[in-house]
């Protein structure tokens, strides 16, 4: 592989990330445990790296687990490493190193892109739910031999722990948010862009699929991390990957997806298109798909100010749902789609029509129902129920409502449901309404907390 080549990825998979030079080298060091350089030395040797210049092999197994790179080839070509960054040699592991064992009595099986190559760890459910997937893994990985990459079989049981793992991320996310999770998730897009080239075919379509999936749920996390060029980028990708997997379900839930990005950008148009296509998609596609792209199309209609289409698209949505009686498949999709889902959907399309009294209602209805597992969303529809009430006209039950969002979105690090809040802050009238006062004055403390 040319150092061009690798500079370009090594750049690209830092970006993908959001990550400046610096947020990047202080991860690496992390990732590190102590054993490499200081951050300001790694930020020089980045800079080298991403002009061409080959890393060392200690920083490019670690790169190959941060990046979810395949390193194993670089430096190969090359007699000479220019990077000056010397960590202790004598922390690098010698290939053939018996794995540590792990002895958990409630432990997952996890693959996970070590020195580019998968092996499966075992890493315990308690802290998977308490650490984060990296910080859990890294954990039980800090002392595994950095083996190089070979064609060796791949074993069909990594497409099923891959699968429980999603699942699981899936999970913690409403409760913690994009941030404790993201590196999780890219990292696991790059084990199965480690193993698609080595997998046969009736394995590599599966890997398809699971990739396809793991880049959705990234494209989510940036989305709503406030990066939505990043999250459009890993949408991108599950798009090319579920067309390469030939699965209609999978196709149509990543078209919706697609849809929902291009209401946040506000391009009606596209949001109306795409969530058209992802329901007319030939194949089984569960219901829950088709009510969830309904919703979708019809929150494009509304940004057209579009109010039968809107509305009638909603109607489509809550149909759909009521024929949803097929099992959940393995991946889960659209399991979310409930009738308190489609009522807080009906809620922000009458808000965005401009009938913010009717969305109170339709936000009310569905807050009353809303499951307890799904906390960061629950956030998310107070903050727009706040909304509403500002422009109905209700400042203190506006104010009341936002501050139980703001709570929800300072422990998730959720940026959409910050956006908002802020939005309700400058709309809200200038008051010595206790609430009012009260919830300016928590925002204040979250943004200075922010900064600090």
């Amino acid at each position: 592989m040319s150092e061009a080549k690798i500079a370009a990825q090594i750049r690209e998979a830092r970006k993908a990330r959001g990550w400046s030079m610096r947020e990047a080298a202080a991860e690496l060091v992390r990732r590190s445990g102590g054993k490499s350089a200081d951050v300001e030395s790694v930020v020089r040797a980045w800079r080298r790296w991403e002009k061409g210049t080959w890393p060392r092999s200690f920083y490019r197994a670690i790169l190959a687990e941060l990046l979810g790179l395949d390193m194993s080839l670089a430096g190969s070509q090359s007699g000479s490493y220019r990077d000056d960054v010397s960590p202790d040699r004598a922390t690098c592991s010698n290939d053939g190193e018996q794995l540590g064992k792990v002895v958990d009595g409630e432990a997952l099986t996890v693959p996970i892109f070590v020195g580019g190559r998968t092996v499966l760890v075992s890493v315990s459910r308690r802290d998977l739910l308490l650490r984060g997937g990296a910080l859990a893994v890294l954990g039980v990985t800090s002392g595994l031999a950095h083996v190089p990459a070979r064609a060796a079989g791949v074993d069909p049981a990594v497409v099923d722990r891959l699968i429980d793992l999603r699942s699981g991320l899936v999970d913690m996310d409403s409760l913690l948010g994009p941030g404790r999770l993201v590196t999780s998730v890219v990292e696991q897009i790059g084990t199965v862009e480690s193993l698609l080239p080595v997998a046969p075919p009736d394995l590599r379509c599966q890997l398809f699929e699971v990739g396809a999936l793991f880049a959705e749920f990234a494209g989510w996390l940036f989305d709503d991390a406030g990066q939505p060029a990043a999250g459009s980028m890993w949408s991108a990708r599950a798009f090319e990957w579920a067309h390469a997997a030939q699965n209609p379900a999978l196709i149509s839930y990543i078209l919706m997806r697609k849809a929902q990005q291009a209401v946040l950008t506000g391009d009606a148009a596209m949001a109306v298109g795409l969530a058209s296509a992802a329901q007319q998609q030939r194949g089984p596609v569960p219901h829950r798909v088709v009510a969830i792209a309904a919703q979708q199309q019809a929150h494009g209609h509304a940004l057209d100010h579009n109010e039968k289409a809107a509305v009638a698209a909603i109607d489509r949505a809550y149909s759909a749902l009521g024929r949803a009686t097929e099992p959940l498949d393995r991946f889960r999709l659209g399991s979310y789609c409930d009738v308190a889902y489609l009522h807080a959907q009906r809620g922000s399309c009458l808000l965005t029509l401009g009938q913010p009294r009717q969305a109170v209602a339709a936000f009310t209805d569905a807050l009353g129902c809303w499951p307890s597992t799904y906390r960061r969303e629950r956030g998310l529809h107070l903050a727009r129920l706040s909304s509403a009430l500002v422009a109905a006209d209700e400042p203190a039950k506006a104010a009341a409502a936002a501050r139980q969002a703001l709570d929800v979105a300072a422990a998730t690090g959720s940026v959409r449901t910050l956006a908002i809040l802020h939005r309700v802050a400058a709309d809200l009238p200038h008051t010595r309404e206790p609430e009012v006062v009260a919830f300016r004055g928590d925002l204040s403390a979250i943004d200075q907390g922010a900064m600090t």
